[in-house]
């Protein structure tokens, strides 16, 4: 067991504790809780809490329990066999929120087919994972076919990282394109 600094104590100053009695605010990225088995939740609950989730293709280990717990914040989870499938259940969503795990073996032969679902479904929130990734990468980078992209052997803190940075990244997208949240087209700033 560790020993916290006390209020009194030189090391652990009244403002340590102070800071540790504040309560927390609901700030809109990502966070770092301790839950009560001591692993670190970064997914954005708030933001998931309304989401249904969509997973599609076999994802290892080290991500399954990444997903459940996902499962446990997100409306909902389906799981779905192919694109023909992520594509009608996409359709069965049309205007609910939504976030899309996808993994794809090779996403430069699949461009065509990322590039289309991007365009058919612009509001669904959408995380690729691929052993062909070399890094993973939660930046606006691939914005045109996902929001964040994972490596395959990627672990549990990177994917709820990659949960959280597509779903902001997903605001960028959805103001490049000029449409809000309802998916109507935004007039311009407000």
């Amino acid at each position: 067991m560790v020993d916290e600094p006390s209020a009194t104590s030189r090391s652990g100053s009244a403002r340590t504790v102070a800071a540790r009695s504040r309560p927390r605010r609901n700030m809109h990225r990502a966070e770092a809780d301790v839950t009560g088995d001591d692993r670190f939740n970064l997914m954005f609950r708030p933001a998931l809490e309304d989401m249904d989730v969509i997973v599609c293709g076999d994802l290892p280990p080290q991500l399954r329990g990444s997903l459940n717990e996902l499962a446990t914040i997100a409306r909902g989870r389906t799981y779905a066999s192919g694109l023909p499938a992520v594509c009608k259940q996409l359709d069965l969503r049309q205007g609910a929120r939504t976030l899309l795990v996808l993994k794809v073996s090779e996403p430069s032969s699949d461009l065509e087919m990322l590039l289309s679902l991007r365009q058919r479904f612009p509001e669904t929130v959408v995380v690729i994972v691929s052993p062909e990734f070399t890094r993973n990468d939660f930046s606006c980078e691939r914005l045109a076919i996902c929001d964040a992209s994972l490596r395959l052997e990627a672990g549990s803190v990177a994917f709820a990282v990659a949960i959280s940075a597509a779903i902001a990244n997903h605001r960028v997208h959805l103001a490049r394109m000029g449409r809000s949240k309802s998916g109507r087209r935004s007039l311009g700033p407000r």
